[in-house]
């Protein structure tokens, strides 16, 4: 199934927003997993949660798609490595949730301790979910090397303009930027399951950890 193709590469910034939305909505779903695994009812479930985890995995999501971008490998994943660890600790250092009264924001933060050890939790049990096998589904789709070509060929007719060598080669390499980015977009959403079940699973162990060292 398609949900999004970009035949001609001319929408800006989407891979961020997708990384930014799947971020978001993981921590999220995450959260109330782990809100109910805890035993709470469902209508505290939705709302006793950690907008700065959310906004933070929203931004994480967001730059790493920025990185993917990145050619050098070891740059690439240094940094990435670096996007995880620094959000992780960021995440863990400072709480934000909708006051009790529910008029406002209340924002605590938490002692070294407690962050390097849900820091650890979170880089150890809430990775799982990249390992475990995703779904097999094509939600986003781009246009092959050569139909991309041929589209360009034929735009450039119509307008009136010969399609010359640079023109094809420019084309060729917009056409597989385009499908390494709907392959890395699939291979995101496609984790999106198992990276939630691990995200509930980190959430939840922190929060007994918390509970017995009270």
């Amino acid at each position: 199934m398609t949900l999004y193709t970009d035949p001609d590469g001319r929408v800006a910034l989407i891979d961020n927003l997708i990384g930014a939305g799947i971020g978001v909505v993981t921590e999220y779903v995450g959260q109330v997993i782990a809100n109910k695994i805890e035993g709470k009812i469902w209508s505290d479930s939705f709302t006793d949660i950690d907008g700065g985890d959310i906004i933070v995995a929203g931004i994480q999501g967001a730059l790493t798609d920025g990185v993917s971008a990145m050619s050098n490998v070891a740059v690439r994943t240094t940094t990435k490595v670096g996007l995880e660890v620094g959000a992780e600790v960021v995440e863990n250092a400072v709480d934000v949730k909708v006051s009790k009264n529910g008029k406002g924001l209340s924002l605590t933060t938490n002692d070294p301790v407690k962050v390097a050890k849900d820091s650890f939790i979170g880089l150890t049990v809430g990775k799982i979910g990249a390992v475990l096998p995703g779904m097999k589904t094509s939600f986003f789709k781009s246009p092959t090397t050569q139909q991309f070509v041929k589209q360009e060929r034929t735009a450039a007719k119509a307008a009136g303009n010969h399609m010359n060598r640079g023109g094809r080669q420019a084309a060729v390499k917009q056409a597989r930027n385009k499908q390494k980015s709907a392959a890395s977009n699939n291979r995101k959403v496609n984790s999106t399951a198992g990276n939630t079940a691990a995200g509930a699973a980190s959430q939840y162990t922190k929060d007994k950890t918390k509970d017995e060292t009270k």
